[in-house]
């Protein structure tokens, strides 16, 4: 959505929204029946605060849960059996930023990221992880 075309601002204002399901199953005896669901959920919000100067935020979440199996292979690379993996997760990624329009269709973006993971696994610790990002970007 384009809150400067809807509301004629003279400063940009972006909202965009979206997410999708995917539900995997699949019938047969006990090593290939699967039911999996996962689902995504995206924000972003863009503002334009000075003139080519803009607040970014993004917010992203994956969901899934049911099962799947993955595959055990041996030192040559063979798939010898397969393991049952019973999920339950969830990640989130936050992102936080300034854009600034340097000329048409060319931006520096410098953003912070923090993305944490949840397991259901203890063989799987939960996950947190920071970072701090400068990108240099073109449109073609």
């Amino acid at each position: 959505i384009d809150f400067k075309e809807i509301f004629n601002h003279t400063k940009e204002f972006g909202l965009s929204f979206s997410t999708m399901n995917q539900i995997t199953t699949r019938d047969g005896d006990s090593l290939e029946r699967v039911n999996l669901n996962s689902q995504h959920f995206n924000l972003l919000i863009e503002k334009e605060i000075l003139n080519k100067l803009f607040l970014q935020l993004t917010l992203k979440r994956f969901e899934s849960k049911g099962n799947e199996y993955i595959n055990k292979r041996n030192e040559y690379g063979e798939i010898f059996t397969f393991q049952s993996l019973d999920l339950i997760r969830v990640d989130n990624l936050y992102c936080y930023g300034i854009k600034y329009k340097y000329r048409d269709n060319v931006y520096i973006n410098l953003q912070y990221n923090l993305w944490n993971s949840n397991f259901n696994d203890t063989n799987y610790p939960n996950l947190n992880f920071q970072r701090f990002l400068f990108i240099f970007s073109i449109k073609l």
